[in-house]
């Protein structure tokens, strides 16, 4: 088969729904398939960079063609078909909500929650509206639904008339980076270019409120007024997002004396020596499809606290502490417990060594390439 995927979401800066598609495109390019896989995007801008293994095994398409003037022909006429301007393929696969436009070819679409459904106010009102009117048609047009959860596949059967035979669900994985062994020069090195504190607590995600970062710094204020926890300071990673003016006042109220810092949005290469360097990794989302962070951090020998939301518990399973998303006392008290429970801790991140090994991007690119055999009427159904 010749399978195009769909890569315009690697053109901008990445979050949940680029890694996980670059994590794909890292574990089709480790399979021994015979299959042709060619990553496709429109930029006038520039090309996207991809890992050397991607490029030994794929040859990506870059149209110089606006995305931006595509998309509002897409939106509003439903031209042009994506298979006039990429053409040879024997399949398309949309991996960010929304299936494009294509004529007599099989259509896979990947789609991460429904956060805009049940939390409309968390999503921004142009965004909200076009997530409202195509989805409906993307879920039509697609000859198959991949979903990151279980969670997610409940979501949208209780939201959409879709067969729960059309939908296939593949967690995603912990890159190789997160595994790797780094020496006490590369964590130095990490530590003097953000200026990370000797102990910290960390969280990761961008400040919008989905995230619920005003809960968690008002848990951090409740921890610090009662002195406690008074040695660490809570570092935050990730870019401003949309709505992010409360959560940026809470921080700069307590920015310094209240222990907080940013470091703003940090690149791949520097995660995995912030994540090691740190005491513990909080997880406060109201809402996650999947929650890729929480796993990269107990891959990196952090334990973890987190919300009891969303699928956040069916992906940690047993190997976090969770807590009440909407109750700040609940969420300090997660603090508080996997910092100073050395016993608690020690256990959670045994758990959490044991619960990664689920989740590689191998195993998601084998079930995905099954996905597209179904799509295209070859190999057996997978659910």
């Amino acid at each position: 088969m010749k399978i195009g995927i769909d890569i315009q979401c690697l053109t901008r800066p990445l979050t949940g729904v680029g890694y996980y598609t670059l994590g794909i495109l890292k574990g089709l390019a480790s399979l021994p398939i015979s299959d042709q896989i060619f990553p496709f995007y429109f930029s006038s801008r520039g090309n996207v960079e991809l890992p050397a293994r991607v490029y030994k095994k794929m040859a990506p398409i870059g149209k110089k063609i606006p995305g931006r003037i595509l998309s509002l022909g897409w939106k509003r006429l439903g031209f042009p078909p994506v298979n006039w301007l990429i053409r040879g393929m024997d399949l398309y696969h949309f991996p960010d909500f929304i299936a494009r436009p294509v004529r007599r070819k099989p259509v896979v679409t990947t789609i991460y929650d429904l956060s805009f459904k049940r939390y409309p106010e968390f999503t921004e009102p142009k965004n909200l509206k076009y997530l409202e009117t195509s989805i409906p048609g993307s879920i039509e047009r697609s000859d198959r639904i991949i979903v990151i959860s279980e969670f997610t596949r409940d979501e949208l059967t209780s939201l959409y008339p879709v067969s729960d035979n059309k939908i296939s669900v593949i967690h995603g994985g912990v890159d190789d980076i997160f595994h790797e062994q780094l020496t006490e020069d590369d964590l130095m090195r990490v530590r003097f270019r953000f200026n990370l504190p000797e102990k910290y607590i960390l969280t990761v995600g961008t400040w919008e409120p989905r995230k619920n970062l005003v809960r968690l710094l008002q848990a951090w204020r409740k921890l610090r007024m009662a002195g406690k926890l008074g040695g660490y300071k809570l570092v935050m990673v990730g870019m401003k997002g949309w709505l992010c003016g409360e959560i940026e006042q809470k921080f700069r109220n307590q920015a310094g004396q209240r222990g907080v810092m940013s470091i703003g949005y940090a690149p791949r290469t520097a995660m995995a020596a912030i994540y090691r360097g740190a005491s513990a990794f909080i997880y406060p989302s109201i809402y996650e499809g999947l929650g890729l962070p929480p796993l990269e951090a107990m891959a990196c020998g952090v334990p973890v606290a987190a919300a009891r939301a969303g699928a956040i518990p069916e992906v940690l399973g047993e190997a976090a502490l969770y807590f009440d998303p909407s109750d700040p006392r609940e969420i300090a008290e997660a603090m508080e417990a996997v910092i100073t429970r050395e016993e608690l801790s020690a256990r959670l991140r045994q758990k959490g060594e044991d619960q990664i090994k689920d989740f590689t991007w191998e195993k998601a690119a084998e079930k995905t390439i099954q996905v597209y055999r179904n799509a295209c009427g070859v190999g057996e159904v997978l659910g």
